[in-house]
């Protein structure tokens, strides 16, 4: 059985038939207490030990493959209406419009009135922010 230990290997020592008692008497005889760049910032002297074994992506690289794989898997789908309504509602506002007839009405999402109405969105958003004080003679006021 192959030991691997990349301690005993950046100080080229062969890993066959030695303890980690040996590794580490020959690691403070060649740094002392001056730790080597790989060893920075670690307590004490850290060792890793596999059994022959290969070592896999690290845990962030996992993380983004992962995260790649659900992407592209998702990447197309298409949700039942019922859902893509339920999504819309549950992060729709509620506003108060006023018309420019001066009539009032509360819609839920602004959005789809917006579209409903032939008015651009953002312009809308302009009068949210207080940068417009209509649009096309409707205001708009977020309900809490």
């Amino acid at each position: 059985m192959t030991i691997y230990c990349p301690l005993a290997e950046a100080l080229g020592i062969d890993p066959g038939g030695i303890s980690i008692l040996d590794i580490e008497d020959d690691f403070y005889d060649q740094y002392g207490n001056n730790l080597p760049p790989w060893n920075k910032g670690k307590k004490g002297l850290q060792v890793a030990w596999n059994k022959g074994i290969k070592t896999g992506p690290q845990p962030e690289e996992q993380i983004r493959l992962r995260a790649e794989a659900i992407s592209k898997a998702q990447t197309g789908r298409k949700y039942p209406k019922t859902r893509v309504d339920n999504m819309r509602n549950a992060i729709s506002k509620n506003w108060m419009i006023t018309y420019p007839d001066g009539r009032t009405e509360m819609v839920r999402n602004l959005n789809q009135f917006c579209k409903d109405n032939g008015l651009y969105y953002a312009n809308m958003w302009r009068v949210i922010s207080g940068r417009k004080k209509h649009y096309k003679g409707y205001t708009v006021k977020e309900i809490i």
